[in-house]
């Protein structure tokens, strides 16, 4: 990060002296034209800082909720670009303005270690119980896709007929921001009956439900039964109308959440062309960009039910903050003078 304000510091540090040089007269001042279309492709690194939301309001008066950190690891920025008009003002054409498509796609993995749900839900016959719901190991990888507007401020100064310094620096407007994710977990889904004096069943909302209540627990029935017993226990009380269940994993494992679009970024690219010819150059320079996309966390979002159906944890952020920087080479194409 340093190396790279260094590099940018110096790249505007440079090009102001040579303006000023222009302007003393001391160095030929080529014609700038005044227009330029470029296309770029970026080669860089990737930072998210992410933040998430609870899930605890589509459960029903949960008496019991955990959940482990969400963790985000190995994100790299895969592949990147955009394709920018620029159009340049004055009788000297320095300063312009910039428009644009840009897109980057990016990779990483989301690992959530432990998830537990204790709440209130109704059986196939009606009765009220208490749901135990654990999921456990649960792996995502994550591709993202980034489609924004870039919309700059161009600086532009010819040193030489060879060598042109220029610098970019603007807004992004985020277009569409998705990911895709292959995703793996295990859960267990257990319940507790509490029974009236009537013999109804009621929910046992208490911290640490009661001795008298009925327990359809994988670690209660493994006191007294062995260990191979117990899947065929839940599996037999399941085929019955029961809700519980044991190893269960998703049935998709992959799909895409798309994100709330119009977050605003910044972007700086400072750079410096080689002109083969009055309208074509190649650029190579450096680039900083950072977006914050916003997202709304689902109400009704449950990482996954008895039958398997699976939701991405990405349906748990309301907010990712990515910051990448780098390289840039390009090709310009100017005219207009």
């Amino acid at each position: 990060m340093k190396k790279l304000s260094l590099f940018l510091f110096t790249l505007i540090a440079t090009a102001s002296s040579f303006a000023q040089d222009l302007r003393k007269g001391t160095h030929i001042d080529y014609p700038i034209p005044r227009f330029s279309v470029e296309l770029n492709g970026m080669m860089g690194t990737l930072s998210n800082e992410r933040t998430t939301q609870s899930n605890i309001g589509s459960y029903l008066q949960p008496a019991v909720y955990y959940g482990s950190t969400l963790k985000s690891t190995n994100w790299k920025f895969k592949a990147g670009g955009d394709a920018e008009f620029a159009y340049f003002l004055g009788l000297k054409h320095h300063f312009g303005i910039g428009m644009g498509v840009m897109y980057s796609n990016t990779t990483g993995n989301l690992n959530l270690d432990s998830f537990r749900v204790e709440y209130k839900e109704k059986d196939s016959r009606n009765n009220d119980f208490r749901q135990l719901v654990t999921i456990r190991n649960i792996k995502e990888s994550i591709t993202t896709t980034n489609i924004s507007i870039p919309v700059v401020a161009n600086y532009k100064v010819n040193i030489s007929k060879r060598i042109t310094l220029s610098v970019d620096a603007g807004i992004l407007v985020n277009m569409v921001a998705s990911g895709k994710y292959n995703a793996d977990a295990t859960a267990d889904f257990e319940a507790i009956y509490k029974f009236n004096s009537n013999g109804t069943t009621a929910y046992d909302s208490a911290a640490i439900p009661a001795n008298s209540d009925w327990r359809i627990t994988k670690n209660l029935y493994s006191q007294t039964h062995t260990a191979n017993t117990v899947k065929t226990y839940f599996d037999s009380l399941h085929t019955i109308g029961y809700n519980v269940a044991l190893d269960v994993h998703p049935n998709s494992k992959s799909g895409r959440v798309n994100n709330t679009p119009g977050s605003i970024g910044f972007l700086i690219r400072p750079a410096i062309a080689y002109n083969f010819t009055q309208k074509i150059s190649v650029t190579i320079g450096g680039y900083f960009m950072s977006q914050t996309i916003k997202n709304t966390a689902k109400n009704d979002y449950r990482i996954m039910d008895i039958n398997g159906n699976y939701a991405s944890v990405l349906n748990m952020s309301t907010s990712l903050k990515s910051t990448s920087y780098g390289i840039n080479l390009g090709v310009r194409y100017s005219f207009g003078w």
